[in-house]
């Protein structure tokens, strides 16, 4: 996703950032570009948005800093020049709220680069979670399990069933559609209370952290892109982590998903425990949540993907997910 040249010169210049330094990165979910302010570095990110829906987006911020005021490590918006933790921009007929961050120290770990992708690794990532949702259990503003879609306090951002809704609207294929509507009964039977039910990051997988193992004076991860933050189960977050490590890592047959799952979870689960606890129980519908991230991943990709114009690679991963899915095959 890009904007164009005259929007990113009205960003620069609400922060001081060198015009020309823009570099694209580009992103999924908004225009994302490093930049740099003297000799600092920073990443700009452009979302298009509507005024409806830039409450919203405070109370993420809101999530933010009380999770970092909580010991978790993520990733703090600098103020603009006018003191703001974002900037709205009103050009060529949209809307884009604009954030400005510093470069992470560290990178996106790979399963190729055995140096970052191992078991301290994987027991990190855990335990930052883990320090995620017992600072979640203390927000707030929480969902009542009686309400349904409506939160408490006049909470904006979604829930389960607005995130299943979505879905269901963007999907565009009626036998996936089949296999996403069951979901709604399942986690309708589902219980919900602080222990196991709260806002969650619903995106960790590891484009959406940096890590640095030879840091020293600073944490090793830092989180970033709080954009489909949402009211879930805290076993949500792990199934995220779990499947994009076992779909990323290369490994192709099922048992050998599952030996890496095993190794994985083991590792994860450690660090995890260290912050937070939930219940075992929850780790019988692994299995579910696991598929229903899988078909989350396929219709968001078939949308953001333009169909016109996806490139071979993108082609097959689009197409391996949809047979996985018609037949049923299960991630581990």
């Amino acid at each position: 996703m890009e904007v164009s040249e005259q929007i990113r010169s009205a960003g620069a210049h609400c922060y001081g950032v060198d015009p020309q330094s823009f570099k694209s990165l580009r992103g999924e979910d908004g225009a994302v570009y490093a930049c740099r302010r003297g000799t600092l570095g920073y990443v700009m990110k452009f979302i298009a948005i509507t005024d409806d829906k830039i409450a919203a987006v405070d109370e993420r911020f809101d999530f933010m800093q009380f999770l970092g005021a909580h010991g978790v490590p993520v990733a703090l918006p600098v103020e603009s020049l006018g003191g703001h933790r974002y900037e709205r921009l009103e050009m060529e007929g949209t809307i884009h709220l604009v954030t400005l961050t510093p470069i992470a120290d560290g990178r996106h770990p790979e399963p190729r680069n055995l140096y970052d992708w191992n078991d301290r690794l994987f027991t990190i990532w855990g335990q930052v979670m883990g320090r995620m949702h017992a600072a979640a259990r203390l927000y707030p503003k929480w969902q009542r399990p009686d309400q349904g879609i409506s939160p408490v306090d006049h909470s904006l951002l979604l829930d389960w069933q607005g995130e299943h809704q979505d879905f269901v609207e963007w999907c565009t294929e009626p036998k996936i559609l089949e296999k996403w509507m069951p979901f709604r009964a399942f986690f309708s039977g589902l219980p919900r209370d602080r222990s196991n039910f709260g806002l969650i990051h619903n995106d960790l997988h590891p484009w959406n952290f940096f890590y640095n193992p030879d840091a020293r004076d600073v944490h090793p991860m830092l989180i970033i892109d709080f954009d489909v933050c949402t009211y879930h189960w805290f076993i949500t977050d792990i199934s995220i982590a779990l499947y994009h490590a076992v779909t990323s890592g290369g490994t192709k047959t099922l048992a050998d998903r599952r030996s890496f799952a095993r190794r994985f979870l083991s590792q994860f689960m450690n660090g995890y425990n260290q912050e937070n606890d939930l219940d075992q129980g929850w780790f019988e519908h692994l299995p579910a949540f696991l598929k229903y991230r899988e078909i989350l991943v396929y219709i968001a990709l078939s949308k953001s993907w333009a169909e016109t114009q996806r490139n071979p690679w993108q082609r097959r991963f689009l197409a391996e997910k949809r047979a996985r899915t018609l037949r049923g095959d299960p991630i581990l």
